[in-house]
């Protein structure tokens, strides 16, 4: 276990061919805008993280693969940004996933999220780097879009409530799939 109390935790592999592979835990208390970044990867596969009242940072443009989650490990975030070349998959198995905010999303590959937040909301944008992949959001609780999300060519955008909550949009809000197809799914009655 990494414990920064409420200071800040920086984990830079130097960049690529260096990889990033966390099998324990990272936990601060800090509120800032940076309170975990993870950065300068070939690839980077997460472990615990938990920053539940700042903001979680994967990648600053620096990370060239992969962004994925080891088993068993979860992510708790206040917020969540990404900026990387490839794709991003924090679809935790065996463990729950409880990020409050997705916020800026610039990526080079398909994103999938799955949370179990009481509320996820999306501020974004998620419209920016390589966008001719699909945007698969998932959450055990309310999906709340209020940023833009974008794909561009025949790639889906799936917005899904597993739980009990709702999927709403606000007005302000642009979700475009270019040629894919838009699934809002609420999960059922009475959802």
């Amino acid at each position: 276990t990494v414990n920064a109390g409420s200071g800040t935790i920086r984990v830079d592999a130097g960049g690529s061919p260096n990889t990033i592979n966390l099998a324990g835990t990272l936990t601060t208390t800090n509120t800032g805008a940076s309170a975990v970044t993870i950065q300068d990867a070939a690839t980077v596969a997460l472990g615990n993280i938990t920053a539940s009242s700042g903001t979680v940072v994967l990648g600053v443009g620096d990370i060239s693969g992969a962004v994925t989650q080891n088993t068993g490990t979860a992510i708790s975030a206040s917020v969540l940004t990404a900026n990387t070349t490839s794709s991003i998959n924090l679809t935790p198995s065996g463990a729950s996933n409880n990020i409050a905010t997705l916020g800026s999303i610039t990526r080079g590959g398909q994103l999938d999220v799955v949370d179990a937040a009481t509320t996820l909301t999306v501020t974004g944008p998620i419209t920016a780097g390589t966008i001719t992949n699909a945007v698969n959001l998932t959450n055990a609780g309310a999906l709340a879009v209020n940023g833009n999300i974008s794909t561009s060519g025949a790639n889906n955008i799936a917005l899904l409530d597993t739980g009990t909550g709702n999927v709403t949009q606000g007005s302000s809000s642009t979700v475009n799939a270019g040629s894919g197809t838009i699934r809002v799914d609420a999960g059922g009655s009475p959802n």
